[in-house]
């Protein structure tokens, strides 16, 4: 899986997750000179920048999900400002188990505001399946509706899937995610 490559999607704009703590403010001022556009591209950029040295740290956390790729979606192609976040794992499984399947990935720990849809996809890396969902999780005493979006690649015969998401709770500005991720995923090549 080292050959990964996704191309010919502008708005998906790659997270670096080679980020150091040392690297993180080089990186911020890298994004804000790429994207001039973008009001108060200072704060969006160091915004970006810590969430791909969050996400970093978070990967070397657990043994069995291994952190590909992660990009933003932005609201134009000369605009930082982001509109949803989307992480790549390789996600190892017990092979004498189930094998993961996309509906239980959108579902998640959250209960069902929607059934999950749930559909084949074509993709540069093979067929995949693609779902998405609405669900709820308890924040304190409120609850939260989030769109989850995911596509599912499955490597049963060697234990793991590669899993491709994106949640957003902002359902009106995110309400192109759910597609933006299907074309991001038909993009990827080398799984």
């Amino acid at each position: 899986m080292t050959g990964i490559s996704v191309g010919g999607l502008s708005r998906w704009v790659p997270l670096d997750l080679a980020v150091t703590e040392q690297g993180v403010q080089d990186y911020a001022h890298d994004l804000a000179s790429r994207f001039p556009a973008t009001p108060s591209v200072d704060v969006v950029a160091e915004g970006l920048a810590g969430t791909a040295l969050d996400l970093v740290r978070g990967a070397e956390q657990d043994d069995d999900i291994r952190l590909l790729a992660a990009w933003v979606l932005t609201a134009a192609d000369d605009d930082l400002s982001p509109i949803a976040l989307a992480t790549m794992r390789a996600v190892r499984f017990d092979p004498r188990g189930p094998v993961p399947d996309v509906a239980a990935l959108v579902l998640g720990e959250g209960e069902p505001v929607s059934a999950p849809t749930v559909s084949s996809l074509a993709t540069g890396s093979g067929p995949a399946e693609l779902g998405s969902a609405r669900i709820a999780l308890s924040a304190g005493r409120e609850r939260v509706v989030h769109e989850v979006s995911a596509v599912l690649w499955s490597r049963a015969a060697d234990g793991y899937v590669v899993a491709l998401s994106s949640d957003v709770t902002d359902l009106v500005a995110g309400r192109e995610v759910p597609d933006a991720v299907a074309q991001l995923a038909q993009e990827v090549k080398g799984l």
